[in-house]
């Protein structure tokens, strides 16, 4: 390199700006060849200048970290699939003052219900549980028997209004609801024979009392008609009435009581007013639940992820430069290996001694996952079994029926309902009795237990729609049966007769048990059936047993 360098300057001191000076006159004709020769020198000379450059410029350490990041760090992919819209912050605070941000409170119930697998759970399990059996019964003393004919018509007309408005379907569709929200508010609409409930908009609702019949009143935000994607031509004329009040009146009708004969409102929790989701206690261990799930996760992919390493070999002894690479071009070779390793390896390429790299974060327990979900699931008061879980079936009875009594507290604020409703119906009648509907404790756990119980009290003369309304049939529909099999298809006569037992023969009917073989003994004693005398008689051996019964 030094020689070619001597070169090229002694060629070029023979330059000058306007020309080449020749070294005496005999060199003229060879002008272009010198001209020529120089060019050639300063082209080697510019391109070993560059080489130089290049190996001084060689990198130390090749490694692909933006595959390497991608492929180990999971945390984008986890928030993306569950975007964290609430921190665990905002959730104590929101906690720490429920009634202040109910809203954000019942709308993080909203927001675990979506995308929490475990708080969906909870909230199916009991939203669907309960099974609404119900009786009708008179509410109050009959009286004497001067009106049974309009009584007995009285009654079919409640149980076809009953029918007609299909309580089970109204009430299973709004306990999910009351479970993630809390509060359910409604409104009533009917063209004469099918009757539906129009769900109003939690935030434009508030409770405002209880009315006469101890259910719940509440008013309504008429600013919500604002908002120009809602068409109030979608609600009843009771809204557009009290609209046109808002907008018109001086005062403040921004909040306007509805029509409790029309107005639906059930409460989970009544406790308080506002609406506090029954299992928001639970909310920061479920944020805490999906933290320990990415963790678990990342861990999971550090442990099959592998970093294999290459030692760039380098010149030893005492001429050896610090950077004098055995290898002149190890790009290649790292090149190399990464095209052909497989998903979940990397490769790093470095002048320092080291090893393939296992990335097993030894030290992160796998069961934090399962021990965080026992703790939600026991602050949950739900047995580790119903979410298909657990070791164990040890206090699984008694875990259903805690929920279970949790639950009948709604079916005696649906009776209430229910009671008003039906007395609002029987005020349209020309023979005003009074009726009540009594729900049943039934629920898809404790059915059978339930009927077995009436079934006992039936065989001892106690009401018999008890024990058909604890299978699921409604009075409407076993009187409607009944009449259909017994006398119009008489069934029970002619296809269906019931098979002979002891429980169903009487008199001289041959069965039950046939009793012992008595035809070889000697002497029997038996007990008469005079019951003046009840003397014993003894009976030889040839005696016809056929007379002695008879």
């Amino acid at each position: 390199m030094e020689l070619l360098e001597d070169k090229v300057k002694i060629t070029n001191k023979n330059f000058k700006k306007g020309g080449i000076k020749l070294l005496d006159s005999q060199q003229e004709n060879n002008e272009q060849s010198i001209k020529n020769e120089f060019l050639e020198c300063f082209e080697i000379f510019r391109e070993a200048k560059k080489k130089k450059e290049q190996e001084e410029q060689k990198p130390y350490m090749m490694f692909d970290y933006n595959a390497f990041n991608n492929a180990t760090n999971s945390t984008n992919r986890l928030y993306d699939s569950l975007p964290r819209k609430y921190t665990k912050e905002n959730v104590r605070n929101y906690l720490a003052n429920p009634e202040k941000f109910e809203r954000q409170v019942k709308e993080l119930s909203i927001f675990l219900y979506v995308c929490s697998s475990e708080y969906k759970s909870f909230i199916d399990y009991r939203g669907k549980m309960l099974t609404h059996d119900f009786v009708l019964l008179p509410d109050g003393f009959l009286g004497d028997n001067s009106a049974d004919k309009k009584l007995l018509n009285s009654f079919y007309l409640n149980l076809e209004f009953l029918e007609n408005y299909n309580i089970k379907s109204k009430f299973s569709s709004i306990e999910s609801i009351l479970l993630r929200e809390d509060i359910y508010f409604g409104y009533e609409r009917s063209d004469g024979e099918n009757f539906n409930w129009q769900r109003l908009p939690n935030n434009y609702c508030r409770i405002e009392g209880y009315d006469s019949f101890g259910c719940f009143s509440f008013e309504f935000d008429f600013s919500y008609f604002n908002n120009k994607s809602v068409d109030i031509d979608n609600f009843e004329p009771e809204f557009k009435v009290k609209y046109d009040v808002y907008k018109t009146s001086k005062s403040n009708k921004r909040w306007q009581k509805l029509d409790t004969s029309k107005a639906v409102c059930f409460k989970f929790d009544q406790s308080v007013l506002y609406a506090l989701p029954y299992l928001s206690g639970i909310f920061p261990q479920l944020m805490g639940l999906e933290d320990y799930k990415d963790i678990q996760e990342e861990s999971t992919r550090a442990n099959n992820y592998k970093l294999i390493t290459f030692e760039i070999p380098m010149k030893t002894g005492s001429d050896a430069r610090p950077d004098q690479f055995l290898v002149t071009e190890p790009q290649k070779f790292h090149a190399n290996a990464k095209s052909n390793i497989p998903t979940g390896v990397a490769v790093l390429t470095t002048p320092f001694k080291s090893s393939v790299i296992n990335l097993n974060n030894s030290q992160f327990d796998d069961n934090v996952v399962a021990k965080a979900e026992n703790d939600i699931y026991t602050m949950a008061n739900i047995s580790k079994l119903i979410g298909n879980g657990g070791e164990s079936s040890m206090g699984l009875e008694r875990s259903i029926n805690n929920d279970e009594s949790l639950l009948f507290n709604l079916l005696r604020q649906y009776e209430l309902w229910l009671k008003k409703r039906l007395r609002l119906f029987n005020a349209s009648l020309p023979n005003r009795f009074r009726w009540r509907i009594e729900l049943l404790d039934t629920t898809i756990y404790n059915r059978d237990k339930v009927f077995e119980k009436y079934l006992k009290s039936g065989t001892s003369g106690f009401n018999k729609f008890y024990i058909t309304s604890s299978l699921g049939i409604s009075q409407h529909s076993f009187l409607g049966l009944a009449k259909l099999e017994n006398k119009l298809l008489n069934l029970v006569d002619d296809m269906l007769k019931v098979l002979p037992s002891s429980a169903t023969t009487s008199g001289n009917d041959v069965g039950g048990n046939p009793g012992k073989d008595i035809s070889n003994k000697k002497d029997i004693s038996i007990k008469g059936d005079d019951l003046e005398t009840n003397k014993s008689k003894t009976f030889e051996e040839d005696e016809d047993i056929e007379d002695i019964i008879e």
